[in-house]
């Protein structure tokens, strides 16, 4: 529910792969949509538009659990 509303109301200035790359919590996606309104001139969704994208988007791309190595990790070292 809510995955074509919320694919034309963000394909309209960008690809959705941007925002399927994205990992964040419900206040940080209303914070996103709230940006994208106020400095790039996205038409602010009605609430209940606004509600079924934030469920949507806080279903299905929640934030991620850090990476327990980052970087480059030598395959010779013995752990």
């Amino acid at each position: 529910a809510g995955r074509d509303d919320t694919f034309y109301s963000c394909t309209a200035c960008h690809g959705f792969k941007l925002v399927a790359q994205q990992g964040m919590s419900r206040r940080q996606w209303d914070e996103s949509l709230q940006l994208m309104v106020d400095r790039h001139g996205m038409p602010p969704l009605e609430a209940k538009e606004r509600q079924v994208v934030l469920d949507y988007l806080e279903a299905t791309f929640p934030p991620r659990a850090p990476a327990a190595n980052r970087g480059w990790q030598n395959p010779f070292l013995q752990r």
